[in-house]
Formats: structure tokens, C-alpha cells, sequence
């Protein structure tokens, strides 16, 4: 796709290409005979990843949104590197599209850098890179953090255990979970459900709205091994009330 500009002084623009995810991807799987799971992100610090294992016969690739306009040349050299991490003259061509578009990259808002992972009770970038490893092959680059404290003194009926903010790439977990009561794994699956999140971003369902918690992302949750038994934990009264008390 093309364009120009009415005005003879500003010069001729580059012509670029323009794909669709799905044309990216397809592109991609030609040049590299894999089978790609890709997901176009808006990340601040994490502009390429692709996990070394292979999930439901897939690996999983991550890409900032500057590659839809990436040239051919960019693409096959993508597709190089990806197949040999190593091929130096490959990345030195990432690297420079990179450089070259540098100004697409977000700035992070100030007050979303700071942020506090170790708790009294759980150590949030500890159970993090677990989670990381253990279930998306390393391929999450996001933050984690400890939420705020509320100051309302408002008796509260329900709980939200964790978020993960797409604009700010940050996964933020209650700080009510921080108790020795809670037991580790169910820390460790409400930082899986906001991994899962960052690791699968915004579908379109049928009706053309967002879904958040779609078919995949359902089946993927369900498969956790722990599922069961902290869906038995977070049902207990006991001690929904006592995390209420916090």
C-alpha cells in the first residue's frame, strides 16, 4: 500500500507493505517450513520472541505491530533468524528495522514503572519466571507487580485476584493473596490466568466483539494441572472471608 503527499515539497514516500497478522504469519511459516502461533503486540520492551517449545504443534511467536509494515526482505530475514537464532548477517537485518522504527515503540507511562514483587508471604518475580518457564516457554515479557492496598473501609462480596493491563504489559496481583494461608499454587495459577492474557492478547469472537476469556483461552486454563483444586480453594468461604478481612 502506497501513499503520497499533496504537497510537491514533502517528496515522494516509501512504498511499504502492509499484512495482516494472518498473511505475516503464513508468509512466515512459507520461509520457515514451521507451524506459528503469532500474536501482534504493542510491548515496550519485548519486540521479538518466539518460544523454543512447541505447544499444540505450534511454536509461539510474538511481534511488535512494526512488522506489519515490515519490507519482504525484512520478513525472509525474520524467517532466517528464526529458524537459526545465531545467522549474524539475519539479525543484523532485525536489528536495523528495529533500530529504523524505533519510533513506533510506546513509551511506558512513568507511574507504571516502579513496581513491587516482593511480598511478606509470596515473591512475585520468583512464581513469575516459574510460570514463565513452566507453562509458555519463557515467551512472557511482561511486569508483575503487587497491587495497592485499598483504603476503603467498604465491606466487599467479591474479589478480583489478578489483571493484566494490555496497554501497560503489566500483570498486577492482589495484595490479599499475600498471606501464609495462601498456598503457593494458587498464587502461582492466578499469575498462569494473567500470563495467559499477555500470551494469547485480544480475539474478535463471532459477533465481532472482544473476547477475553474465549474458547482457547478456556481450554488452556482447564489444562493447568492445578485447576481443580484452586477452583475448590477460591469456592471455600473460609477463606474468601478471611482474604476479605485484608
Amino acid at each position: 500500500m502506497s501513499s503520497s503527499s499533496p504537497d510537491p515539497s514533502a517528496g515522494r514516500q516509501l512504498e511499504l507493505p502492509s499484512w495482516t497478522p494472518e498473511e505475516l504469519r503464513d508468509r512466515l511459516e512459507a520461509h520457515t517450513g514451521m507451524t506459528l502461533h503469532l500474536t501482534i503486540t504493542d510491548n515496550a520492551r519485548c519486540l521479538v520472541r518466539m518460544s523454543h517449545g512447541v505447544r499444540n504443534g505450534a511454536r509461539s511467536l510474538r511481534l511488535h505491530h512494526m512488522f506489519l509494515q515490515a519490507p519482504s526482505g525484512v520478513v525472509r530475514a525474520l524467517g532466517d533468524w528464526l529458524v537459526q537464532p545465531r545467522r549474524r548477517a539475519s539479525g543484523e537485518k532485525v536489528d536495523a528495522f528495529l533500530r529504523a522504527h524505533a519510533h513506533l515503540v510506546r513509551t511506558p507511562p512513568t507511574r507504571e514503572q516502579a513496581v513491587h514483587t516482593r511480598g511478606q508471604a509470596h515473591d512475585l518475580e520468583q512464581l513469575a519466571a516459574e510460570v514463565n518457564t513452566t507453562h509458555f516457554d519463557g515467551a512472557i515479557g511482561s511486569r508483575i507487580t503487587w497491587g495497592r492496598r485499598s483504603s476503603s473501609r467498604k465491606r466487599r462480596r467479591t474479589m478480583r485476584f489478578g489483571s493484566y493491563h494490555y496497554q501497560g504489559d503489566i500483570i498486577r496481583i492482589h495484595p490479599a493473596l499475600d498471606q501464609a494461608f495462601v498456598p503457593e499454587w494458587v498464587v502461582r495459577f492466578v499469575i498462569f490466568h494473567e500470563m495467559l492474557h499477555a500470551y494469547l492478547g485480544i480475539r474478535k469472537g463471532d459477533n465481532g466483539r472482544r473476547e477475553y476469556h474465549g474458547a482457547e483461552f478456556k481450554a488452556m486454563e482447564r489444562s493447568h494441572p492445578d485447576y481443580e483444586r484452586v477452583r475448590a480453594w477460591e469456592r471455600d468461604p473460609g477463606n474468601l472471608e478471611r482474604l476479605m478481612r485484608e
